[in-house]
């Protein structure tokens, strides 16, 4: 080998080996005087004692070096977010829907050529004022609406010529118009509350835009009978079903047809009662079946009772007014019943009052000459009729309340499930002392249920079951492991 070719071949082994430049593996062997072995090895230790370089060189390296994405390295957390999805007056079942239903249905404006709209709305508003009973949270929008509402009225009075179409038309609105005077303003929630306040059940109208809807308003919630038994007894909410509170109630109660009418227990939000066929011949007698299968609207908290406390005023058992002058003047030994004065409207108790003076100062004989000049005579003397008729029947009824016991802080609560006249399932809450008889709990089921034969029954606690015979009539309910609550189960005996 010569001298001028052993340095290029010595030159091309150290650059196999260490995969350096020419110059620097003429470099490592020149300083290593030609030396293979010894300028590789001079290679690696250099290279071992530069690997960690300076910070120039070390951020040119990172720059010509790719980013590789490292799979343990754990990123930064996301920043918490707080936002409000439904506002408290936003209807949560109306906004789960599509965007193009939601687009579809806030640009609908309801037209009916029948009804005067701004002129229900004053007049509404006009009886809230005025009576301040309805309670709305959302007072100041209301009362900027109703004053959108006046103005809006005004200026279509302004615009109205005085021709007898406009006539025909404000007769229609007349006619059509909703019953204000016993409607409740309000949303669902407020007609609960209201209603559970007033110990009333709900009567609820669903609204549609077809002509059976408004003849409901033109033919049925026009009655006077009819008023006068809903301002007694119900809570009245009418609600039109393209409106977001008539969308959830008629998707929540599955309302299969409308116009729908409905009872609801506000306590509760159940239906519990509804009308197969809303007109006004099915309408009153079904509302009076009604209040006489649900006679007591009674608190849970309340201590004693039992259907004697009911709130129901049967208006077609109108009593003889012979009857009812006896029952007037024997009133001394009757309880008073304040609590159904209250429930009575202002002018109600005003004409009650002028009749009650009257009797007491001996007018009964004008009594009656007003009875007959008055076109219906039989609704003047209603009010005194049936305070005299439900006198009568809390003294029928105390008859067994005489057997309660005297343990009046001890009470025992019974649920006594039974069939009532109409053949359906009744469910009856008791609250008595615990040193009651058995005895009484039957005389209870002669008095109020007249209808269930006195020996044709058994009576069974559910658990623990046992029957409970009439060897057990002079037994306490306590002595009877009835104590503090028990669910009793009223059974025809054939069926045993």
């Amino acid at each position: 080998m010569s001298t001028t070719e052993a340095p290029d071949a010595l030159v091309e082994q150290v650059r196999e080996v260490t995969a350096c430049s020419m110059d620097e593996a003429k470099y490592y062997l020149s300083a290593c005087a030609n030396d293979v072995s010894a300028a590789v090895a001079l290679f690696f230790e250099q290279a071992a004692s530069t690997s960690t370089p300076s910070g120039s060189s070390a951020g040119a390296a990172a720059e010509s070096l790719p980013v590789l994405d490292d799979e343990d390295e754990v990123r930064a957390p996301i920043a918490p977010v707080r936002e409000q999805l439904i506002l408290p007056e936003d209807d949560n079942f109306f906004a789960s829907g599509s965007s193009s239903r939601l687009s579809r249905v806030t640009q609908r404006v309801k037209v009916h050529p029948l009804r005067d709209f701004a002129r229900e709305g004053a007049l509404m508003e006009e009886q809230l004022q005025a009576t301040g009973v309805y309670a709305d949270p959302n007072r100041i929008r209301r009362g900027r609406a109703a004053q959108m509402v006046v103005a809006g009225q005004a200026m279509a009075l302004n615009r109205r010529s005085t021709t007898d179409t406009a006539t025909s038309t404000s007769r229609l609105g007349d006619l059509f118009r909703p019953p204000t005077d016993i409607l409740y303003s309000g949303s669902l929630t407020a007609a609960r509350e209201f209603a559970t306040k007033r110990q009333r059940w709900l009567l609820v109208n669903v609204q549609d835009e077809n002509f059976q809807s408004q003849t409901l308003n033109r033919d049925v919630w026009s009655d006077k009978e009819l008023k006068k038994l809903i301002r007694r007894q119900f809570t009245f909410w009418q609600v039109d079903n393209d409106t977001s509170e008539g969308r959830r109630f008629v998707a929540f109660y599955h309302c299969a047809t409308l116009p729908y009418i409905c009872v609801i227990d506000p306590r509760t939000g159940e239906e519990v009662w509804r009308s197969a066929e809303p007109k006004l011949e099915n309408i009153l007698p079904d509302l009076r079946q009604f209040l006489k299968e649900h006679r007591d609207f009674i608190q849970e908290d309340a201590p004693g009772t039992s259907k004697r406390s009911a709130t129901y005023i049967d208006d077609d058992e109108v009593p003889d007014p012979e009857a009812s002058c006896s029952s007037t003047a024997s009133s001394k030994e009757m309880p008073k019943k304040r609590a159904k004065v209250l429930e009575l409207t202002e002018e109600e108790q005003l004409e009650l009052a002028i009749k009650n003076s009257i009797n007491e100062n001996g007018g009964g004989g004008g009594e009656g000459n007003q009875k007959n000049d008055s076109p219906d005579g039989a609704s003047d003397n209603e009010s005194l009729e049936e305070f005299d008729d439900e006198e009568l029947k809390g003294v029928a009824a105390a008859s067994f309340e005489n057997h309660l016991g005297e343990a009046k802080t001890e009470l025992t609560a019974l649920k006594l499930r039974l069939l009532n006249a109409a053949g359906t399932d009744e469910m009856v809450q008791l609250r008595w002392p615990s040193d009651t008889k058995l005895q009484t709990l039957r005389l209870y089921i002669s008095q109020t249920h007249k209808h269930i034969p006195q020996d044709g029954y058994k009576l069974i606690c559910a658990f623990p079951r046992k029957f409970l015979e009439a060897e057990h009539n002079d037994s306490s309910l306590k002595e009877l492991g009835l104590h503090p609550s028990a669910n009793l189960h009223l059974t025809n005996a054939d069926d045993q």
